[in-house]
């Protein structure tokens, strides 16, 4: 990697600049006070080539993507992106051991994320069993794939692995195939409302809207009928972290929760906290029959008869109000 004057100033890093050696000492911009004396903020380049900060103030610290991701309020894909094409610096992928700072971001408010070794997908290899139940649900043997889908035999279970944005395994998500109690088992002490399912993975494009669905079978279901542009929570209630990751990750959503007691007060949530700050779409499932309960019910034809219905959140809130005046 590449550290020069020219990448400070594009970040607002040069002012009160004071280069030490090979690094730079500049004043640290996560201080709420914002009138620092003397920089407390170290950016330097490691013996392997990565730039890292650490402020030795608050205690802020990582590496050049997730500084870049937090100054300019943007993905960490989208960050090396720019670095490689604006700056020419080209970010490598290295084990956590060479750089010794953990990642993490903004969201988890200084909490260090606890990853889970890759090796630990070994355990759950694909089965026919389970392939077989795949194929009834109609997920495409190159989506498993994809996302590396495997089964617990002890439980009997359909393993999900679940991956944050950075794609570091964060844990698993077990899916009973036997109609058994609890429906789902989480794995590695994975903390379901910290991640949003397919984050990944995400294609991202300029004025994206994604589709959020209810649980895992739904979103592999849809990138199975090659309907990227999705993701899903793992439950009928979205959180406030899942909210800012899509607030930081798509222009707009459709929001297409299953069509039962829990997903139709779960929109409703979720419309209230989001509404403001992104355009929310609702889903109108009375086009369909009452036995229609989620995505993965109805076929390619049927989805995209349900994406039309679609409407803007305040007009079908507006529009809800009206006809309750009117009878």
């Amino acid at each position: 990697m590449k550290l020069d004057i020219e990448l400070l100033e594009w970040l607002n890093l040069d002012k009160g600049m004071r280069p030490r050696g090979k690094d730079f000492m500049v004043r640290c911009p996560f201080h709420k006070s914002g009138n620092e004396r003397t920089p407390s903020f170290s950016i330097s380049m490691t013996d392997e080539g990565m730039i890292i900060y650490h402020c030795f103030g608050c205690g802020e610290k990582g590496n050049l993507p997730i500084l870049v991701s937090k100054l300019k309020g943007i993905t960490i894909d989208k960050a090396i992106t720019i670095l490689e094409k604006r700056f020419g610096v080209l970010v490598t992928i290295v084990s956590e051991s060479v750089s010794k700072i953990p990642i993490y971001e903004e969201r988890y408010k200084k909490k260090w994320v606890n990853k889970v070794d890759e090796s630990e997908l070994v355990k759950y290899s694909m089965t026919k069993g389970a392939r077989k139940y795949l194929n009834t649900r109609l997920i495409s043997r190159k989506t498993s794939m994809e996302f590396g889908l495997g089964y617990d035999k002890w439980n009997r279970r359909i393993i999900f692995p679940v991956r944050n944005g950075e794609d570091e395994l964060m844990g698993f998500v077990g899916r009973t195939i036997k109609n058994e109690f609890p429906k789902y088992k989480f794995y590695e002490g994975l903390h379901k409302s910290e991640y949003l399912y397919g984050l990944h993975n995400l294609p991202i494009h300029d004025n994206q809207m994604v589709i959020i669905v209810e649980g895992m079978i739904d979103l592999v279901y849809l990138r199975s009928l090659g309907i990227d542009n999705s993701l899903a929570i793992m439950g009928s209630t979205m959180s406030k972290i899942q909210q800012e990751l899509l607030k930081k990750n798509t222009k707009s959503i459709i929001l297409a929760l299953d069509n039962d007691e829990a997903g139709i007060l779960g929109t409703k949530k979720a419309v209230d906290s989001l509404a403001k700050a992104i355009p929310v779409y609702e889903v109108d499932w009375t086009v369909f029959n009452r036995d229609v309960k989620d995505v993965n019910n109805i076929s390619r034809a049927g989805i995209d008869v349900l994406m039309n219905t679609s409407k803007f959140s305040l007009q079908k809130r507006s529009e809800e109000l009206l006809n309750l005046k009117n009878t």
